[in-house]
């Protein structure tokens, strides 16, 4: 009887080393919900935008998103977010995550023609997606290296 119950146990323990896996995407997907300030961003730009010079919601939440969110997490949030917020996204996975960056391009499904506000300074234009995914590419999304940019968690 003592052999048959630590052979069970060694089978429920195998059992649940399998499934602490699954587990554990399901509870780090349940608690990373992305900003409102990235589903409806209203343009994307980095550094002092406005009138009294200001830096925006959508990029302090960006930035929260690029300190402390795992691959996993941003990769499930991307589709959720409206085209600025998408582009944001993009920028986190280019500078944290570059060896899937093409996944995460794909996933954001912008089309070449999309068009995206952008705020410069104080002037609010449009423009296509596409330019600035080109100059973010360009340059490794250089904003999110900005010394005000404390090191990400681990990824």
């Amino acid at each position: 009887m003592r052999a048959e119950c630590k052979h069970g146990l060694i089978a429920v323990l195998f059992v649940f080393g399998l499934l602490l896996p699954i587990f554990s995407d399901a509870m780090e997907s349940s608690s990373a919900v992305l900003p409102k300030a990235l589903v409806d961003a209203r343009f994307y730009s980095w550094g002092m935008v406005g009138t009294p010079g200001a830096i925006s919601e959508e990029e302090n939440a960006a930035r929260k998103v690029f300190r402390d969110w795992s691959r996993n997490e941003v990769f499930r949030a991307l589709p959720t977010a409206n085209p600025e917020g998408k582009l944001y996204l993009l920028c986190v996975v280019r500078r944290r995550f570059p060896d899937r960056y093409a996944e995460a391009k794909a996933l954001a499904g912008l089309a070449q023609d999309q068009q995206v506000s952008v705020f410069s300074g104080s002037v609010l234009r449009k423009v296509l997606a596409s330019d600035l995914i080109g100059q973010f590419e360009r340059s490794a999304c250089e904003p999110l290296s900005w010394p005000q940019d404390p090191a990400p968690k681990g990824g």
